[in-house]
Parts: structure tokens; C-alpha cells; sequence
């Protein structure tokens, strides 16, 4: 997966998560959390487009 697939990913994992939230029949687990984090942490590396994202969403200088 390439940076562009992971942040839209990213993007699709954080609205799905988002909405679960809002859910009255669902609770994020902590894996939701986890996902969630990463999600954000990938849009944010790509926003900022300085130099790329590694697997795990952290970026890279």
C-alpha cells in the first residue's frame, strides 16, 4: 500500500469509526482506538507533505 492508498484508507477507517461512535448500538473497543489514531496520524503526515509516512503512520523526515 502506498502512501496516497494509506491515506485514503486512513480517511475511510476514521469516518467508519466516527460513525460507530455516534451510534447509540455501538462502543469503539480498543482496537477502534487504536485504528482511529492511526487514521488521523496518516492524514495528518500527508497535510503536512513533508517527507512520507512509514507503515505505522508516523512520519519520516
Amino acid at each position: 500500500m502506498d502512501v496516497l492508498e494509506s491515506v485514503e484508507h486512513g480517511a475511510a477507517l476514521r469516518r467508519l469509526i466516527e460513525l460507530r461512535y455516534h451510534s447509540r448500538w455501538f462502543r469503539l473497543t480498543q482496537a477502534d482506538e487504536r485504528a482511529h489514531v492511526f487514521a488521523v496520524n496518516i492524514e495528518d503526515c500527508a497535510d503536512r507533505r513533508i517527507g512520507h509516512c512509514d507503515t505505522s503512520g508516523n512520519l519520516e523526515v
